[in-house]
């Protein structure tokens, strides 16, 4: 007698599977029945075989599933306990789970261990050495033809796809290096709880959703029919049964919605080219074993499709897959493999915890409980402050909803960066103040803070401190292009924009000082370290110890990673992540777990080799969080309060990144340096009280504390802040401003950081980036859309001179370049300040009466004494 579908399910169940699990099962098997039957294929070898495959997975499914389980249940512990150990030190629940999320500022032990930080040491710690490794390739050409000659690009990716198929041996070498990083980070994410499958002739696969979009739906026919012919459909859509030609392109339609929306509806699994899921932040290391690669039948194919579909070259996606591959680590690290399920779990453990404390007051129970439930609440503006955290975290706040909306908004913001941001190095001279005051902080006398900070950009490297940098996590943006990251959030810019803007920050020179300014203070916290490796903990000087302790490092792991530190032939002594690799199992034996004593041989060493990896990670975590901090830098903390948890592409996503262009660098100031406190001294830091409920204690801490350190640091800022004043003023061909003044010194202070936003306010100047008041508050385009509109309104008046001036200056703000500090002058001399004057006589006299009554400030060679009223000079 025939089964029937209830027989079935409870079979199923009985094998092992949960009652939705077997009713998923059971429907698959019926659906693949039903196509073989439509195909003319139904025979009971087919069926057999389709329904086989489906069987054989169900076990090891199963068991994959108890181990996820397992390992959720020792990462939600771990969490409880280090918001535990931070709620301990006074802080709230919800700083506790901002710790182990994005970081807070304050100081606090543990306050930094973040997954955010732990991403970044991730990435470091692999694409620093590979990238030492590829340069290293025919003394570096070959790196550099990898980037600009696509013969040998398509090379390297021939020799990934189909091994020595090219006799080229540098193209043989960089697939090598490639494919052993790619292994790495492989082994690494299985080990936290994925399950990616080993595939031979696999590379980085990138997609351009605007090529795949263009056409609309007959852009998806189109992409599904260049795809067919391909395609190994029988490797690609492996476990989902007998795929017929009907079936294949209903599946690669699927694909084709998570390629250009992020998102499949129709498929457990997100296609993502690259065997990581863009699926989400609910089971991440569920989605990365369910995520599909697609295959294709040979190199050619693949190289076809990068062509016409594909976007940048292999080493920018290489890059792309590490960043990705790091981001879900750090992640399944600290959350564990279902990164959402834990934080509700924490979420409600707190609760739980807070109802039960006898020691805080209704009003401040109250107050927490409701940070707590609005956790994950939405909304424009998010409250949910841990909804907008875990978006930046997963990457969810990068993925277009709507790609030709979210290219029309990058395409705005980076025109805006082209045309105000010439002049943005001559502000990066406050680099020199705030990397001193992070050295200050850290054991540095203000004296010899400053002055090793002006000399990092004065003296050179050797080869063997430029090593020890790069070992270290330095040089890497310039490689990236992520320079413009410390000034605008660009993400998602088009490939030719971003060319473009790194084009501006190299020629404008911003790139030298900030590749210089954290290269040096690299290098200096690594011999800060290194100096400091012959003594065990207790034996450490105050700020040495609280910047460990910062960073969660306690004395047990300071022991073993003081053993990371070498002396180089300048005798100096460097500390260096990349050591870890030669720790040896003696080293490591003290901070193994309990458990890891009964394992057998290969247990045992797979847990070493987690432990390696573990103190490198949060090591070079440690030192690029520090290095932040001395050259600012937004991090997901920043990018959560820029985006609010919104994805590009939406309505307000876009409204809220053009409100936030030029933002990320005030933002991250005050969160870092102000809310950091990084004028005291790191051990005179303990115990301070914080926020506005501590009123007034927080403020007497931070103004007594330290005080010598607060005295050094206004100086410090005030000074650097004016220099920068000055160094704009001179680009423009102003005088600098008199220091009789009491609005210069109050200005010069707030130029050096973030609090440039606040002078806006109560001088109607502008700020440190050009520009006014109501930009500063909408951001630049809503700026550029007030101004066209002021245009308008006098055109409709009759107003004609004036129009055409306001049009004239409108232009020449927004035109791409055309500020460049070092340019700006003689265009204005040789052109424009002649235009202007046939545009409205006078104007030139006009506009230096205006500045000298407004500013108090005068040209160096007022252009009405050289330019005659109407144009043309004198």
């Amino acid at each position: 007698m025939a089964l029937n579908k209830k027989d079935c399910i409870a079979a199923v169940k009985q094998a092992g599977a949960s009652e939705l699990e077997a009713l998923d099962i059971v429907d698959m098997l019926l659906e693949q029945k039903a196509r073989l039957k439509a195909s003319g294929d139904l025979t009971p070898q087919n069926l057999s075989r389709a329904w086989s495959a489906t069987a054989e997975g169900l076990a090891r499914q199963r068991a994959i599933q108890r181990r996820r389980t397992a390992l959720g249940l020792v990462k939600f512990r771990d969490a409880a306990s280090f918001v535990d150990s931070v709620k301990a030190q006074g802080a709230s629940a919800m700083e506790g789970i901002q710790a182990l999320m994005v970081g807070v500022s304050r100081r606090l032990d543990g306050a930094r261990r973040s997954v955010s930080a732990l991403r970044q040491g991730i990435f470091k710690s692999w694409a620093s050495p590979m990238l030492s490794e590829l340069e290293a390739v025919d003394n570096g050409a070959a790196l550099r033809l990898m980037r600009e000659d696509k013969a040998f690009h398509d090379s390297v990716f021939r020799e990934m796809r189909e091994p020595d198929s090219t006799g080229d041996k540098n193209a043989r070498a960089i697939a090598d290096i490639f494919s052993r990083y790619t292994e790495q980070s492989r082994v690494r994410l299985n080990a936290a709880g994925a399950d990616i499958g080993k595939l031979d002739g696999w590379t980085p696969q990138t997609h351009d959703p605007y090529k795949l979009m263009a056409g609309g739906e007959a852009g998806r026919a189109k992409w599904i029919d260049f795809m067919l012919p391909r395609l190994d459909l029988e490797r690609t859509f492996d476990g989902v049964g007998l795929v017929d030609a009907n079936r294949a392109r209903e599946l690669l339609s699927g694909v084709y919605d998570t390629l250009t929306l992020g998102r499949n509806p129709h498929m457990l699994g997100d296609f993502t080219g690259d065997g990581a899921s863009a699926s989400g932040p609910r089971n991440l290391a569920s989605g990365m074993g369910k995520s599909r690669v697609l295959h294709f039948k040979d190199a050619q194919g693949a190289l076809e499709y990068h062509d016409a579909y594909g976007r940048g070259n292999i080493f920018d996606a290489m890059l792309r897959h590490l960043e990705q591959d790091a981001r879900a680590l750090a992640l399944m690290e600290r959350l564990g493999p279902n990164p959402q399920y834990t934080l509700e779990r924490l979420l409600a453990h707190e609760k739980r915890a807070l109802k039960d404390n006898a020691v805080l007051t209704p009003e401040e129970k109250a107050r927490q409980m409701r940070e707590l439930d609005n956790a994950f609440s939405g909304g424009i503006i998010r409250q949910g402050r841990v909804s907008a955290w875990l978006a930046e975290l997963t990457g969810e706040t990068n993925w277009a909803a709507h790609p030709t909306l979210a290219r029309v908004g990058a395409v705005l913001r980076a025109s805006q960066n082209l045309s105000k941001l010439g002049g943005a190095s001559l502000s990066a001279i406050a680099d020199v103040f705030t990397k001193a005051a992070s050295m200050r902080v850290n054991g540095e006398t203000w004296p010899g803070a400053i002055g090793k900070s002006l000399a990092q950009y004065i003296q050179g490297f050797s080869g063997k401190e430029k090593d020890v940098a790069r070992q270290c996590g330095a040089f890497l943006d310039h490689v990236r292009g992520d320079i413009v990251a410390r000034w605008d959030d660009a993400g998602g810019m088009p490939g030719v924009l971003a060319d473009l803007q790194d084009k501006l920050f190299r020629w404008s020179g911003l790139n030298w000082i900030t590749e210089r300014g954290k290269a040096g203070y690299t290098l200096w916290l690594s011999e800060h370290l290194g100096e400091a490796s012959g003594k065990a903990f207790d034996q450490l000087d105050g700020p040495r110890r609280a910047m460990l302790q910062y960073h969660g490092i306690d004395a047990p792991r300071w022991e073993v990673m003081r053993k990371m530190s070498r002396q180089a032939e300048d005798g100096k002594t460097y500390f260096c992540p990349e050591h870890a690799a030669e720790l040896t199992d003696a080293d490591l034996a003290p901070l193994l777990p309990a458990f890891a004593q009964g394992l057998d041989e290969a247990g045992r060493a797979r847990e070493l080799a987690k432990l390696r990896d573990s103190l490198r990670f949060d090591s070079m975590a440690m030192l690029a969080d520090e290095t932040a901090f001395a050259i600012i830098e937004p991090d997901d903390a920043t990018r959560a309060i820029m985006r609010q948890g919104t994805r590009p592409g939406t309505g307000a996503g876009e409204i809220w990144r053009a409100i936030m262009q030029f933002k990320s660098f005030p933002i991250a100031y005050m969160q870092r340096v102000l809310g950091g406190r990084r004028w005291v001294r790191g051990d005179l830091q303990k115990g301070m009280r914080y926020g506005l409920r501590n009123l007034p204690g927080a403020v007497g801490d931070a103004l007594t504390r330290d005080m010598g350190g607060l005295m050094g640091f206004v100086l410090s800022s005030v000074a650097f802040g004016y220099a920068s004043m000055t160094l704009k003023d001179l680009a423009k061909g102003r005088k600098p401003r008199s220091l009789a003044h009491r609005e210069t010194w109050l200005a010069a202070a707030m130029q050096s950081g973030g609090a440039g936003i606040f002078g806006d306010i109560l001088f109607g100047k502008v700020n440190r980036f050009g520009n006014s008041f109501a930009e500063t508050a909408v951001g630049p385009l809503g700026g550029l859309i007030g101004d066209v509109a002021t245009v308008g309104g006098q055109l409709v008046r009759g107003d004609i001179a004036d129009a055409g001036e306001d049009t004239l200056r409108l232009a020449m703000g927004n035109a791409p370049f055309i500020n460049l500090w070092y340019t700006r002058a003689a265009l204005d001399w040789m052109l424009l300040y002649h235009v202007r004057e046939m545009m409205s006589p006078g104007t030139l006299r006009r506009t230096e009466r205006k500045m000298k009554k407004e500013f108090g400030q005068e040209f160096l060679f007022p252009p009405s004494q050289f330019i005659q009223r109407g144009g043309g000079f004198r």
